[in-house]
């Protein structure tokens, strides 16, 4: 996460992009990552519930 922060900053200050409008695409790209990798780690968590039973 850590090195994509870094990747984005160098983006901004190389191609002078509109700061705001980066900022929203890169939150929102951040939250549906995080949704979906949140679903996958519980349907993985759910089914390794069900294998130990």
């Amino acid at each position: 996460m850590i090195l994509w922060g870094i990747v984005a900053f160098v983006y901004l200050l190389v191609f002078r992009t509109e700061r705001r409008m980066f900022g929203l695409l890169y939150g929102a790209y951040y939250l549906i990552y995080l949704i979906f990798e949140t679903a996958c780690f519980y349907m993985n968590e759910k089914r390794q519930v069900r294998q130990s039973k």
